[in-house]
């Protein structure tokens, strides 16, 4: 047999000796050891919980394998947990906290706490944003603030803004994170150290919503157009406006970006959708009675809140109407954050609202009391909603299981 090949295969010298058989198994499981590990660790990443757990009951260098803190780091992130809640808890009994918390969110009757941010905004809060390991404001007070979402106090105060923060933007992918201010400028800073990277006015008026999309910045504004920068050069790259184009004519309040299509709500009570190649208006969604004032969309399915007290859901697929409208705000619905399984609402009412996206349509299975005088800005992560309002506070409604 050549060499090449020969420590694939068991010799049969000493067959028969004492210990042979022994001596064989052992051989085996180094060859295993050294060789084949790799490839098992890769198949375990796409194991549920449940199988890991079978899976770890085979041997015990399976079980030390599987309870790889590092793999169940990556099994965190994959739920936006990227800071454990305690220095010393091992990242497997998070993603086990993680599992139960999201029960919580979704059940009518599972206990929650609440708390306010401490050393917070002198005026109205417009806009929040969430990173991996810090929450962002920005309010009327001409300040952006950052949070430390374990410990939920204040580590950064921003005052380079020449009007009032109304939109926030963070993106994962570069750390950055993007400020609109009610001058029409742009501020982008370090989403860690909170250093300015760039400055520039992206409109003449109020820049009312924004989203960082990779490269490009791409902007909502009072003058109704919604303009797309690149982020190095601050170069507009497509101005979305104009009868031609199919433009907003009114304000534009809202708007978000997903696989190469940007979805924009305004004043005229409807939603665009254009597509960033052609810098074209290619749908508009049409139903609401009021201001569109929030929106969410992941690519295929938009959600949206109006002035009107509703939510609509629609299937791009089909836009000629909404799939579902959700009521039960009293006041006008002024902001929404979507995941998997939830939207949560924020209303002029001063209060949240969760839905369960299981339903058709989406029943509402918490509301929660949270600003006087009118909820502006929510946030979700996966133990909490934040809320932020007219009343100058940021509450914050924590589902984590103990």
């Amino acid at each position: 047999m050549s060499d090449e090949y020969s420590e694939y295969y068991e010799s049969d010298d000493g067959a028969g000796e004492p210990g042979h058989r022994e001596r064989a198994a052992a051989g085996r499981a180094r060859r295993w050891g050294r060789r084949d590990w790799r490839l098992l660790h890769r198949i375990f990443r796409y194991l549920s919980v449940t199988e890991l757990a079978t899976a770890a009951a085979v041997c015990r260098k399976w079980n030390v394998s599987i309870d790889n803190d590092t793999r169940w780091s990556s099994l965190c992130q994959e739920m936006g947990i990227y800071k454990r809640p305690f220095k010393d808890l091992p990242w497997r009994r998070v993603y086990i906290r993680a599992l139960a918390t999201a029960k919580n969110f979704n059940s009518r009757t599972s206990s929650y706490t609440s708390c306010l941010l401490r050393k917070g905004h002198k005026d109205a809060v417009w806009a929040l944003a969430l990173g991996k390991t810090k929450v962002y404001s920005g309010g009327s007070d001409r300040v952006a603030k950052m949070w430390d979402v374990n410990a939920l106090n204040c580590r950064e105060t921003l005052k380079s803004f020449e009007g009032g923060v109304w939109a926030l933007d963070y993106d994962p992918v570069s750390g950055l994170v993007a400020a609109g201010d009610t001058e029409g400028f742009v501020h982008v800073f370090d989403g860690e150290t909170g250093e300015t990277k760039s400055s520039f006015q992206a409109h003449t008026t109020t820049v009312s919503a924004l989203q960082l999309d990779g490269g490009s910045l791409i902007t909502g504004s009072f003058d109704n157009s919604v303009v797309v920068h690149d982020l190095e050069t601050q170069v507009q790259t497509h101005v979305l406006q104009g009868a031609r184009a199919g433009g907003h004519k009114f304000h534009v309040w809202c708007l978000q970006a997903a696989h190469g299509r940007v979805v924009s709500g305004g004043w005229d009570c409807k939603l665009k959708v254009w597509d960033l190649k052609s810098a074209t208006c290619t749908a508009n969604l049409v139903g609401h009675s009021g201001p569109v004032r929030a929106v969410a969309f992941d690519g295929a399915r938009v959600v949206s809140g109006s002035w009107d007290k509703s939510l609509k859901m629609w299937d791009l697929a089909y836009p000629a109407s909404p799939l579902h409208t959700l009521t039960g705000h009293s006041g006008p619905v002024s902001s929404l954050a979507v995941d998997e399984s939830k939207i949560v609402s924020g209303s002029y009412d001063g209060t949240v609202r969760i839905w369960a996206l299981a339903g058709a349509p989406p029943p509402c299975i918490r509301t929660l009391k949270a600003n006087t005088g009118g909820v502006l800005a929510v946030a979700l992560d996966w133990r909490r909603v934040y809320a932020a309002g007219k009343d100058k506070k940021i509450r914050v409604f924590d589902f984590a299981a103990e």
